[in-house]
């Protein structure tokens, strides 16, 4: 692809993170449906480290730690659109 259909796309992908973050009640939900955005857009892996379960639901796979070794690796086959998900 070249650079100028790359960089349409990506203002494209811009613009509608923008509009949803004038739609949105939280900056959790914000965040969250604009990385669903931006790995639907750029087929891009993003990597989320954190405490709320609920944002696990969002994922292709889940990998949990207990005392910095891996405990788990489970693959989400339903993940939640971001605007499922129970803040």
């Amino acid at each position: 692809m070249n650079n100028t259909k790359q960089n349409k796309r990506f203002a494209q992908a811009t613009w509608q993170i923008m509009e949803q973050l004038l739609e949105v009640d939280s900056l959790e939900e914000a965040l969250s449906g604009s990385l669903e955005i931006i790995v639907k857009e750029r087929g891009t892996t993003v990597v989320t480290i954190t405490h709320n379960a609920e944002i696990a639901k969002m994922a292709d796979r889940v990998i949990k730690l207990r005392s910095g070794k891996i405990a788990s690796i489970k693959r989400n086959l339903h993940p939640l659109p971001a605007a499922e998900i129970e803040w």
